[in-house]
């Protein structure tokens, strides 16, 4: 002690503290708005999210569209080309988009017996609240190479009757809501009789 007062010098840390106190009170400031403005926004989605999503679209086999179809007696031939025509009822407030449809075709009805095959071309969108119409590429064959064991018969019903019946079956109906993906339960199974003209 020199006897003149004693002059208390703040530590230097402290000093560095108090030089940096208004730039981190700024950065600190502007962190808490950022995070709290982005924690109002994702909640704000959740919610609007929520109160859209209602439930997962169902599908329906609604009818078939012939493109093409021949037939032949001797030999037995028959191909047919055609869409099957999907419906999908879509109760929410957002759209949907289907990423895949496959489809199968089989005979006699009733049967596991598999001669044709379809699926979606291309992703299709469905409209939100609404019910929309989305068309899968089908086809069906029957002759000495292929499904030969059922060629005669097939061809023997459009012979008589003009129409082919069979059991047309979908599924994997895969669709993205909301960045979200859902399957659709299935398979969805109807009776339906082609024509063969």
């Amino acid at each position: 002690s020199f006897g003149m007062g004693s002059t208390k010098v703040a530590p230097i840390d402290a000093q560095e503290k108090k030089k940096g106190g208004c730039l981190s009170t700024c950065l600190g400031k502007f962190c808490c708005f950022f995070w709290s403005f982005t924690l109002a926004i994702l909640i704000a989605l959740g919610v609007a999210a929520a109160l859209l999503y209602k439930g997962v679209p169902e599908a329906e086999l609604d009818k078939v569209v012939m493109k093409d179809s021949r037939f032949t007696q001797y030999p037995p031939t028959i191909y047919m080309d055609f869409d099957i025509h999907v419906l999908v009822d879509n109760p929410n407030g957002i759209g949907a988009r289907v990423d895949n449809v496959q489809a199968s075709m089989f005979y006699p009805q009733k049967s596991t017996n598999k001669v044709g095959a379809a699926s979606l071309p291309e992703g299709a969108v469905i409209e939100k609240e609404a019910i929309s119409e989305i068309k899968i590429a089908a086809v069906l064959k029957a002759n000495n190479n292929e499904n030969p064991e059922y060629a005669a018969a097939m061809v023997a019903d459009c012979v008589k009757s003009g129409g082919l019946p069979v059991d047309i079956e979908i599924y994997d109906v895969e669709l993205t809501i909301i960045r979200s993906q859902a399957t659709i339960s299935g398979p969805i199974r109807k009776s339906m009789t082609i024509p063969c003209n």
